[in-house]
């Protein structure tokens, strides 16, 4: 990753490494490679060197630059890099489909790419290569080629060629399962529902994940309890499942069930309920105004107040500046500039009322 801040004595490359956590990745390791000089993009070439853009210093246009080229001495003459950039170089509109199908278990992603990318214009005998690939176990960043082939040919030609990957979503091992769940949720392939929606209790949270995302895309209302149930399991603690379900719902669009969780007795279920109905712009909002916990009703006013806003719930918010316990200034802020847009005599005398109150901050 380039870092960019004007100065080169403040800039280079850093590497960084992940580890799976949750629904998600974390951070374990960073380094900055190198420095001193002011880096704008970076590529590899064909041999595994790298190549690094620098801006040399400064922000403005000075219509010069430099390029450098990074190489790594203790790997000259490694086979594997030699063999990279003959496969790079080559023609495989030349290949064979069964050759075709060898290079999906290459060690270098570019070179599995290509061969996934060609392969995909071959048609029906492209997609028995893709399908023969998928339930072979010994690798599996070939099965997820065979998946990412599939899904392109559903998207682009016929979306029956989605129909193998429904299995997978059975698949002994979670992240076939999490890539299969994540692609048939980008060709929006609702015939999948079923297996998704038994997903959503799966032990892996990957899974979880783009089975709720997948289920959005699909529109299913057969999801929206299942959605709502792994609001409430996952209960907050994993931020990317409560935004994958909330989303989802969202997308399905149904109002009524939502609003109807202002009442719920889980706190990450009604939370889950105001994001989704902000993306909505629905009134029902208001309804969360009367929250019993701070988080939400600030929250809720964020959804009322901001972005484009939710105008018919703006008399709701603005009317909370008399009778909210809460103090805090993101929400206050929020209901005083609700009577301030709402504009009537009573709103005035609600802000003035507010003033007259003991202990409110001169902010």
């Amino acid at each position: 990753m380039v870092e960019f801040v004007g100065n080169a004595a403040g800039s280079g490359l850093h590497a960084f490494q992940l580890q799976p956590k949750g629904a998600s990745f974390e951070l374990t390791k960073t380094e900055k490679i190198v420095g001193n000089f002011l880096p704008t993009g970076i590529d590899f070439a064909p041999d595994g060197s790298m190549y690094m853009a620098d801006w040399v210093n400064g922000w403005n246009d000075k219509g010069y630059g430099r390029i450098w080229k990074l190489t790594d001495e203790t790997a000259k003459g490694w086979a594997l890099q030699q063999q990279t950039e003959a496969e790079i170089k080559a023609d495989y509109k030349k290949l064979s489909e069964t050759d075709l199908k060898s290079k999906l278990y290459f060690e270098d992603m570019r070179i599995r790419r290509k061969a996934q990318f060609e392969l995909v214009k071959r048609g029906q005998k492209g997609a028995a290569q893709f399908q023969q690939v998928i339930t072979d176990k010994s690798n599996q960043l070939a099965r997820i080629h065979g998946i990412l082939g599939l899904s392109q040919m559903a998207r682009l030609e016929d979306r029956s060629y989605a129909k193998p990957l429904v299995a997978l979503l059975k698949d002994s091992d979670p992240e076939i399962q999490a890539q299969a769940a994540k692609w048939l949720g980008d060709i929006r392939y609702k015939e999948a529902s079923k297996e998704l929606i038994a997903n959503l209790t799966h032990a892996n949270a990957r899974v979880r994940f783009f089975s709720a995302e997948a289920l959005g895309r699909a529109k299913d209302v057969a999801a929206i309890q299942p959605l709502i149930q792994l609001l409430a399991s996952n209960n907050d603690e994993d931020a990317f499942l409560r935004h994958g379900a909330s989303y989802a719902l969202s997308q399905i669009g149904q109002v009524a069930p939502l609003a109807a969780l202002s009442t719920h007795s889980s706190k990450a279920v009604r939370m889950g309920a105001v994001l989704a109905l902000r993306r909505l712009q629905s009134p029902e909002l208001a309804k969360f105004l009367a929250d019993k916990e701070e988080e939400i009703v600030t929250e809720a006013a964020r959804a009322i107040h901001d972005d484009f806003s939710v105008p018919a719930a703006l008399p709701a918010l603005a009317s909370i500046l008399a009778t909210t316990s809460f103090s805090n200034e993101p929400l206050i802020r929020r209901a005083i500039s609700a009577n301030h847009r709402l504009g009537k005599e009573e709103n005035l005398n609600a802000v003035i009322a507010f003033l007259t109150k003991p202990g409110i901050s001169q902010a």
